[in-house]
């Protein structure tokens, strides 16, 4: 046992940083620091070396957290636009010189885009003081303790560069609000540039098929991005040969596909899912550059405790639980399924079909629907989405700048067809699929996973890896 926990710490330092903040973060009564100091003694036991790295971060933590919640905010003054929603109203979120205020506006100052800099006036409560009290929890995972009715806004001036690439992103979706049909438009919008703002006109069907996860840009789009400039730069890299003949290639072609990969995550703003997707991006570049050994769980647990070091309660944030809880199990079941299964198309279908699987608890706490289509749905709209539209989206981007004609229209006609494709499976998925409401509460699903990670930790052990030698009873014990 001595032997198991002393390689965890010593190849995955960061799991206990990040343990030891999550303990933190999901409570704030004595109780939980109690726990966590006997994590970190624990940990600290089995290598002392990690003892700085969670003083580092445990430093950080509280400093940054110290004066997170504000004692006062005031409902007028001039704040930055960080991100505009259409719903029943207008939803607004500011940040002002004190505070971070969710504000619901009329629809008159639709015109309010993120990055400008508004004055506003505005009736403010506690958060605390909201019904939904996951709505509310929500708010708070964002640090955001009041809300507010507006009764004045007037914008007055732009926060650059924040308000450039929110220009750049209505450039482009002012085209695909010209030449595509509007549930595309809306669906493109939200799926590939980030944009909320229309989402709930179209989110029902996608949470009805438990597929609503394809509709945040994550590690599939940053993923696209930076594999289709990668391999365009080392094409070109590799016809001069001045360049092939005294430079790594591999080098080269990441650090300029890096580039175009900084710009997409720019301009689909900085969600979390978003974030946590480019960094690793970012991340792997760098351990590309400088010949040091790749660990994803290292880079996952890392990107995660740095959240948790900013934002206490980012525990409570739907995104960012699911993207580092999807993102953790899709590195765990690849590599797994990696070391059974050769065939690249059963390794793929297996692998949709257990993520769908083990994304239904989560899916379940947080929409309150389960449905028993939900592994087909994933089946067909996930390689659908990641083969077939992202492709043509991103191919509708590249056309934004080309003059009006016939290759223009072609072009969008294209990405209308194969993004309504997907559309219509989805909507015939979700009339046929008659979704239950049921929310699993928080502790059955946290035990249903870690039953799912001992599961594939146990089957990595015990079964024996295909042209290797036999297992004896030292390699086996654990």
């Amino acid at each position: 046992m001595r032997h198991f926990f002393d390689s965890v710490v010593y190849d995955y330092p960061f799991l206990f940083v990040f343990v030891f903040l999550f303990f933190i973060s999901i409570s704030h009564t004595i109780f939980a620091y109690c726990v966590s100091f006997f994590v970190f003694v624990f940990t600290a036991y089995f290598d002392k070396r990690l003892m700085l790295v969670f003083i580092l971060f445990f430093v950080s933590f509280v400093v940054l957290n110290l004066h997170k919640r504000p004692s006062e905010c005031k409902g007028f003054g001039k704040g930055i636009v960080e991100n505009v929603t259409v719903g029943r109203v207008l939803n607004i979120e500011v940040k002002t010189n004190r505070c971070k205020l969710y504000l619901f506006a009329s629809a008159r100052y639709s015109n309010v885009k993120i990055g400008d800099i508004v004055h506003f006036k505005a009736m403010l409560k506690n958060v605390n003081m909201l019904k939904n009290k996951g709505f509310a929890s929500y708010l708070k995972s964002k640090s955001i303790y009041y809300y507010g009715f507006v009764k004045s806004l007037a914008i007055v001036g732009k926060k650059q560069p924040l308000s450039f690439f929110e220009s750049v992103r209505s450039k482009i979706e002012g085209e695909f609000y010209y030449f595509l049909p509007r549930n595309v438009e809306y669906f493109l919008d939200s799926a590939i540039l980030g944009d909320s703002r229309y989402k709930s006109k179209i989110k029902k069907e996608f949470i009805n098929t438990q597929t609503a996860h394809i509709m945040a840009v994550s590690g599939l789009h940053m993923g696209f991005v930076f594999g289709l400039f990668y391999l365009l730069f080392y094409y070109l890299f590799s016809f001069v040969g001045y360049i092939y003949r005294r430079y790594n290639l591999k080098v080269l072609a990441s650090i300029s596909a890096f580039l175009p990969t900084l710009l997409y995550f720019s301009i689909t703003g900085f969600h979390i899912p978003a974030v946590r997707s480019f960094f690793m991006t970012l991340l792997f570049v760098f351990s590309l550059i400088f010949s040091r050994e790749r660990s994803s769980y290292n880079i996952l647990f890392f990107l995660a405790s740095v959240f948790l070091c900013f934002n206490k309660l980012a525990v409570l944030n739907p995104s960012f639980v699911m993207s580092f809880v999807m993102t953790f199990f899709a590195l765990l079941i690849w590599s797994k399924a990696g070391v059974f299964i050769k065939n690249g198309y059963l390794k793929t279908a297996i692998f949709t079909f257990l993520m769908s699987l083990v994304a239904m608890p989560i899916s379940s706490y947080y929409f309150s629907k389960l449905s028993y289509l939900t592994f087909l749905a994933n089946m067909i709209v996930i390689p659908l989405f990641g083969f077939l539209v992202v492709p043509l989206a991103f191919l509708g981007i590249l056309a934004t700048p080309l003059p009006y004609g016939l290759m223009k229209i072609y072009i969008y006609k294209l990405v209308a067809l194969g993004a309504g494709v997907l559309l219509k499976i989805v909507g015939l998925i979700s009339s046929i699929s008659h979704p239950i409401n049921f929310r699993m509460s928080f502790i059955l699903v946290a035990v249903i996973y870690a039953f799912f990670v001992a599961f594939f930790l146990t089957v990595d052990k015990l079964l024996p890896r295909p042209n290797s030698q036999y297992q004896t009873r030292q390699r086996i014990f654990f």
